[in-house]
């Protein structure tokens, strides 16, 4: 299972669209401490979650740190507008397992969640 975590609706609904398409099961989550709260309800069954970095409250960041809290082994991939040298700044080596920089294209999000599914 896939945690979305996004607070654009816009994009959120994308991605459902997208990864439903190719049977791939999901939770969604509008906020930052939203994805918190079902990471810890669902613990155990969700093996990847999709994170944006820029949200109101809890930013990316905030929200890893959240999500690392529960599980320090807790699998995340960043999507967002940043660069990847911004993104190397704020998250050490390691700690995540990569980033799609939007806007990407939605077969590119299918491959890369299978990869790491």
């Amino acid at each position: 299972m896939v945690l979305v975590i996004d607070d654009d609706a816009f994009m959120r609904e994308a991605i459902i669209d997208t990864l439903g398409y190719a049977a791939i099961s999901l939770l969604t989550a509008a906020s930052g401490q939203e994805g918190i709260t079902l990471y810890r309800e669902h613990l155990g069954k969700i093996k990847l979650v999709l994170l944006d970095m820029s949200m109101p409250g809890l930013d990316g960041v905030e929200t890893f740190r959240g999500l690392y809290e529960i599980d320090n082994d807790v699998r995340v991939l960043l999507l967002s507008g940043y660069t990847n040298e911004e993104i190397n700044e704020k998250f050490p080596k390691g700690s995540i397992l990569g980033f799609l920089q939007k806007p990407y294209k939605l077969k590119e999000l299918i491959s890369i969640v299978r990869h790491y599914l």
